[in-house]
């Protein structure tokens, strides 16, 4: 309408065109099905023709041609008919899309010209007051000016390269999409947000943008070569609407399975136990993903142990990812940008764990102001501290720190024990990004966290986890990344026990994980990309020694031998789109393994149970000897058919090894649980899982549905054997014997991405049975007959929804349900000459009753004017809203002849919280 009101005498253009420059030259879209924001750019690049519009207020409608060619005029007004989109083109083969607005049925190239200045330039949207912030901004071209007049050299192309950036946080965007208009030429960043432009010396038009970003327009002066970063705006409606993101029909169009990324803002909106943020809560909302319990750190990955499961922060690997025992995790969830979860075919530059991995990436510092921001809740608070380093650079940090008080409330609770106990943690992060030069990133990532508790009953332990690691990327070029990452791992934890004072013991131990990683990406085209590398992992295990406690204690001192292993590994992936419909991703990963000394090494009698009586020899290895060695293959692909443009069927099929496994005879995972190393008596896991998926996006990809099935079979897992102590075992092969483990399931999902209402649901079904039987020994649990797994829920349901109520006020709830986790009962009672024994049934031959909970929380945002000091935003969290008392485990007393059973529930209530969150600066900034 500005356009209008500014020059009333266009119409007489319009006319004047139309008799100078005539009628447009007809264009014909051949038979396609694809979205409009596709549409566009292939058209665009196979036509002489440019469109016009708000992208905004244009929906990404399906563009649909069932016959051999369609009119491209016809096109758009029969696809665009019912949306309130008028169209109008010039002669010049300009199309303008407005809404409910209609200019002409042919617009001359004066008209085109103003349109460019007027829409290009500066687009305005009008706002009910200017005080508040805008949900769309005002874009005015930037005037760049690329080198130096007197570096240029005549018409001779030259270079311009950067990086297309999140203005929030400075991540980076892969497959942004730069137009230079002039040419019409069209340039993809790569998986770093990385772009090249080969350009002569010139005055162009450059726009560039992202699914969910603005796009924003340059006008470039080039003389010579030169850098440009491009900082893009996140679209703020997106804030109130996706909640777990991924690219575009990610689902549909890509080859990965069993794959969920979630951002830092889905993290924040959903309700969890005391209000405070939790990627591993979040996860457990995901389908193929339980827990064994409440306030368990541990998780089970579609039927697999919790120690198959692997953490990494920016490439560091964290061997404990609790707080306060699975209260919290060890992860502030505002010093985190996103991460990915794996839990089908894991990226081939990932080995050594069987089940899933979590990649967490740690958010970058902002490059151009300081910020800080924070929180208060019950039991914790956090900071966060981020900003540039030195002017004019492309250099930031970020830091973070949380910690608890907890002990008030233990005060409040009539319980005297736990009013006598303390209990707290800490943890932190330090990120720093230094642009060293146009091709040379270096990222440094400094994390430590730290747990103690003091139990009035006689438990204290102290745990702890402290790394670092340090990445150089190097960029060669468009098509080729190099990335190096030293990194620096390591788990401890002290335990002392005074349940009994003559019992009285002290133990620690010591994990340390040290790697060299070097991964190569290679963009060969369009349609086909490698990654290859090699890494290098040398594992120490200190076990401690366990000792007595004081002087009261009649313990004798037990000393535990140290282990030490290497791996070093080669890999290569080859992603490949044969077709628009067909792509493919294949991958090997060979590793090398070897047991280390120094070490006493127990040779048993054949065919004989691994037990001390069956010794025959013994042999003594000196430091860094081979005592045993293994070679293993891992093989990865997966396949995608495009059924059409939003239906697709994949298939998937992954081996791997691990070499590390934890030493546990209870069901849930406790920090003070000991790593193992694969030695002379204990084999290397093996795991195969074979999964087969449909996927299908409705409603302009609103709403996104999925339908996976899984086998999965596990060689060589370790299980305790009946009565195991691991804590005074100074020969854990004697406490586990190796069995195997199979599983499968369907996982069926439905989510909403997009409006005031999102949120998904989903429900899985799946068994895992484990068997444990050894021909050869006689060794055996449950008779050699298969059992259900500690964590076997066959049914699990979880409804997550969000509520975007207005621009400051939203609600979230979940609902989760799930089968209860197998026990095992004592069955009968025995007398043998007046003495009682009690029988128990077969392992895991009954159930817990079914879990069910309902949480709910509501965020209030402050108000949202402009120039504030801070922002500020509360929220309040119900978990366990209905006060199910879930049960947790069952206790079993023996009361006059009669065995009696009790139900424990860890949270038998209703647990509130409210947090407030302080930010300095504006919402959006």
């Amino acid at each position: 309408m500005k356009l209008f009101l500014r020059y009333p005498y266009f119409i007489l253009f319009i006319l004047l065109s139309n008799i100078l420059l005539g009628q447009e030259k007809e264009i014909y879209i051949q038979a396609q099905n694809t979205l409009w924001s596709e549409f566009v750019v292939k058209t665009e690049s196979e036509y002489s023709v440019r469109f016009f519009y708000n992208q905004d207020s244009i929906p990404n409608i399906e563009i649909a041609v069932d016959k051999d060619s369609v009119n491209l005029w016809q096109l758009l007004n029969e696809s665009f008919a019912n949306k309130g989109i008028k169209i109008s083109y010039d002669a010049k083969g300009n199309y303008f899309l407005f809404r409910n607005t209609l200019i002409s049925s042919d617009i001359n190239h004066i008209f085109a010209n103003i349109l460019e200045e007027e829409e290009v330039d500066e687009v305005e949207y009008v706002e009910p007051d200017d005080n508040y912030l805008k949900t769309y901004q005002n874009y005015i071209a930037d005037n760049v000016v690329i080198g130096k007049v007197e570096n240029r050299n005549g018409n001779k192309k030259v270079l311009i390269k950067g990086y297309v950036l999140n203005e929030s946080d400075n991540s980076t965007i892969p497959q942004a999409r730069l137009r230079i208009h002039e040419s019409n030429t069209f340039i993809t960043t790569n998986q770093d947000g990385y772009y090249e432009i080969i350009i002569k010396p010139g005055i162009y038009t450059l726009s560039v943008n992202s699914f969910g970003m603005h796009e924003k327009t340059y006008k470039l002066t080039v003389h010579s070569r030169g850098r440009l970063d491009i900082p893009l705006k996140t679209k703020s409606f997106l804030l109130e609407e996706a909640v777990v993101s991924a690219n575009r029909n990610h689902n549909v169009r890509s080859t990965a399975m069993g794959f969920e990324k979630i951002t830092a803002q889905a993290i924040k909106e959903l309700p969890v136990v005391l209000g405070e943020p939790d990627i591993v809560k979040v996860a457990l909302l995901l389908p193929g993903v339980q827990s064994v319990g409440e306030l368990s750190s541990g998780f089970n990955v579609r039927g697999s142990p919790a120690d198959q499961n692997m953490f990494y922060i920016n490439n560091l690997p964290l061997y404990n990812s609790s707080h306060l025992y699975g209260l919290y995790t060890t992860f502030n969830a505002d010093a985190i940008e996103a991460f990915e979860f794996y839990k089908g075919n894991i990226p081939v530059e990932f080995g050594g764990h069987l089940s899933s991995v979590f990649d967490i990436k740690a958010k970058k510092g902002d490059e151009n102001n300081i910020s800080i921001r924070g929180g208060i809740g019950p039991f914790a608070s956090r900071i966060l501290v981020e900003g540039p380093i030195g002017r004019d650079s492309i250099s930031s940090f970020l830091i973070s720190y949380r910690s608890t008080y907890s002990d008030w409330i233990l005060k409040k609770i009539d319980d005297v024990d736990l009013q006598n106990s303390s209990a707290s943690f800490y943890d932190g992060l330090i990120n720093c990004t230094f642009g060293i030069t146009t091709k040379d990133n270096i990222d440094v990532l400094l994390y430590g966290s730290n747990d103690e508790s003091d139990l009035a009953f006689g438990i204290k332990n102290n745990y702890s986890n402290l790394g670092g690691t340090v990445k150089w990327t190097h960029i060669f070029g468009k098509k080729l990344v190099s990335e190096l990452d030293i990194i620096k791992s390591r788990y401890y934890y002290n335990s002392e026990t005074n349940e009994i004072e003559y019992l009285g013991t002290k133990n620690s131990f010591e994990l340390n994980h040290n790697e060299v990683k070097l991964k190569f990406k290679y963009n060969f085209n369009n349609y086909q990309k490698f990654k290859f590398g090699l890494n290098a992992k040398l594992y120490n295990i200190n076990y401690g020694d366990l000792l007595p406690l004081n002087e009261s204690s009649s313990i004798k001192p037990i000393e535990f031998e140290s282990e030490k292993a290497f791996t070093g590994s080669i890999f290569l992936s080859d992603n490949w789109d044969i077709t628009d419909r067909l792509s493919i991703e294949g991958g090997i990963r060979a590793t090398y393994y070897s047991y280390l000394g120094p070490k006493t090494v127990f040779k048993y009698e054949d065919n004989l149970p691994i037990e001390l009586e069956n010794i025959i020899d013994t042999s003594f290895f000196s430091k860094n000897e081979v005592i045993t060695d293994n070679v293993s293959y891992d093989f990865r692909i997966s396949g995608k058919y495009e059924i059409s443009y939003n239906l697709s069927a994949k298939v998937s099929y992954n081996t791997l090894h691990q070499y590390i496994y934890m030493l546990s005879n209870t069901v849930a995972v406790s920090p003070t649980n000991k790593w193992k190393l694969s030695d002379s008596h204990l084999d290397p896991m093996r795991g195969q899982q074979f999964s087969l998926g449909l996927y299908k996006n409705f409603f302009q990809d609103k709403i996104e549905a999925s339908a996976e099935v899984y086998y999965k079979l596990i060689e060589n897992q370790v299980e305790y054997k009946d009565g195991a102590d691991f804590l005074t075992n100074q020969f854990p092969e004697t406490a586990v014997i190796q069995g195997d483990i199979k599983s499968y399931g369907l996982e069926l999902m439905l989510r909403k991405k997009i409006g005031k209402l999102n949120g998904w649901i989903n429900y899985t079904y799946s068994k895992a049975e484990v068997t444990v039987l050894n021909t050869e020994t006689g060794e055996m649990n449950n008779q050699g007959n298969p059992y259900a797994a500690n964590y076997d829920r066959p049914h699990a349901a979880n409804l997550t929804l969000n509520y975007k109520l207005s621009k400051r006020v939203s609600f979230s709830t979940n609902v989760v349900y799930s089968t209860g986790r197998p026990i095992t009962y004592p069955s009968s009672i025995y007398y043998h000459q007046g003495v009682q024994i009690i029988g128990v049934s077969d392992r895991n031959a009954y159930r817990l009753p079914d879990y069910f909970r309902t949480d709910l929380s509501i965020k209030i945002e402050g108000n949202l004017k402009k120039h504030k000091l801070a922002h500020s935003s509360f929220s309040i969290g119900i978990y366990n809203l209905t006060a199910r008392k879930n049960v947790y485990s069952m206790a079993f007393q023996n009361e006059d002849g009669k065995i009696k059973a009790y139900k424990i529930s860890i949270l038998g209530t209703i647990i509130p919280s409210i947090n407030f969150n302080l930010k300095f600066g504006n919402y959006e900034d």
